[in-house]
């Protein structure tokens, strides 16, 4: 029986990603960390074979808990955290020594990655043109990641452990969030709620100068059939010799400007006149509003990921 730990059960991604999961392989021997008592029951509710542990990656503790158990794990899923340097260190420590000390088959970690990785830094708010077009069927543009991009700083040592051998690397970088997911915890789109919250205290919605800056956009429950998808060739080992940069998974469909999705928010918030205006956001907002400037692109021959949208969930934003 494969093993799994897993990392971010009862947040909005995770949370699809683990029910969904559940419910195409009964027999997967889960292993999910929670933080919060009460969600404990909700997801061991999840399936027979779902064992909960309680803790947190916050502390010294919780981190040495996280290796243990990745260590024991065939397979790590780390739904929680993007960019924490300190819990993907210990994911990866546990799987090395998984290997080098117990001697045991290499294992594979499917790690969730951040839109922000592709950022325009420019602030302009204007789509750029000449911008760089990102696509995950070409291991090229992988490898040109830098650890100076947001997410880069743990994109990078996770791709070099797959590079080095010990663990097979499996990378899921997301665009924006949208739609309603059906995980144990209800929860929501992280990036929605700082946008919205951002409307309801301005009045209005916020974006940089002309707002055409594009933000490429994918439902919730698509990007879990991504992850369904991945999981699948882990077990099967069909990108087993495959280089850690082709196994890298950008889970992106829609593309809108930035002025169309705070419209969209404004106009469902109030739906009062003047819901839309070009002002400076303050510094909390300024990555979430910078938007993308490169193109994303996903390679549906490689993973079979055929993805049904995220316009539909755009209308109801604000809701």
């Amino acid at each position: 029986m494969t093993t799994v730990f897993f990392l971010g059960a009862t947040g909005y991604i995770g949370g699809a990603v683990l029910s969904a999961l559940v419910k195409v392989h009964p027999t997967l021997s889960v292993t999910a960390l929670v933080r919060r008592s009460e969600a404990v029951e909700r997801v061991s509710a999840l399936g027979p074979h779902v064992r909960v542990v309680e803790g947190s990656f916050t502390d010294a503790h919780g981190l040495e808990l996280v290796e243990r158990h990745a260590r024991a794990a065939d397979v790590v899923v780390n739904a929680a955290c993007s960019d924490d340097l300190e819990l993907h260190s210990a994911i990866l420590a546990g799987q090395r020594k998984r290997v080098e000390v117990d001697g045991r088959p290499r294992g594979s970690l499917v790690h969730t990655s951040g839109g922000a990785i592709s950022l325009d830094p420019s602030r302009a708010g204007a789509y750029d043109l000449n911008g760089e077009i990102w696509n995950d069927s070409d291991p090229a543009d992988v490898r040109a990641l830098t650890t100076s991009m947001v997410q880069g700083q743990v994109d990078i040592p996770i791709l070099q452990a797959g590079e080095e051998g010990y663990v097979e690397t499996h990378v899921i970088f997301p665009g924006g969030i949208v739609g309603e997911a059906h995980g144990p915890v209800l929860a929501g789109s992280v990036f929605l709620k700082l946008l919205i919250q951002l409307a309801t205290e301005r009045q209005r919605a916020c974006y940089f100068g002309e707002g055409t800056n594009m933000l490429y956009l994918v439902d919730v429950n698509d990007l879990a059939d991504l992850y369904l998808r991945v999981f699948d060739r882990v077990l099967t080992g069909a990108d087993r010799d495959a280089s850690p940069y082709e196994r890298y998974y950008i889970g992106a469909v829609n593309a809108l400007p930035f002025k169309a999705i705070m419209t969209a928010i404004g106009e469902s918030l109030a739906r009062r006149p003047r819901s839309v205006g070009a002002v400076l956001p303050s510094a909390i907002m300024v990555l979430i509003l910078l938007g993308c400037k490169a193109s994303h692109a996903y390679g549906p021959p490689r993973s079979g990921w055929s993805p049904r949208g995220a316009r539909e969930s755009v209308g109801t934003l604000g809701r």
